[in-house]
């Protein structure tokens, strides 16, 4: 979301040339049409029900764990 309102639409679609209507972002396949997914970089998240797709083949592996202090 932008800050201090909500997104304006003319920037969720496109108009071709031969007059179509082409969507930038993707629709979330939980909720339905309607609903943007946003897109993080490395992976596509939506904030209506926190469906996550990442963009890479594998899953991103966790951090290595840190040797604890004494």
């Amino acid at each position: 979301m932008v800050r201090g309102g909500t997104r304006p639409l003319y920037k969720l679609y496109e108009v071709t040339q031969d007059g179509k209507l082409v969507r930038k972002s993707r629709f979330c396949p939980v909720c339905g049409e309607g609903y943007f997914m946003a897109d993080h970089g490395d992976r596509y998240y939506c904030g209506r029900c926190h469906h996550t797709i990442f963009k890479t083949a594998e899953a991103p592996k966790p951090s290595p764990a840190r040797a604890r202090r004494r």
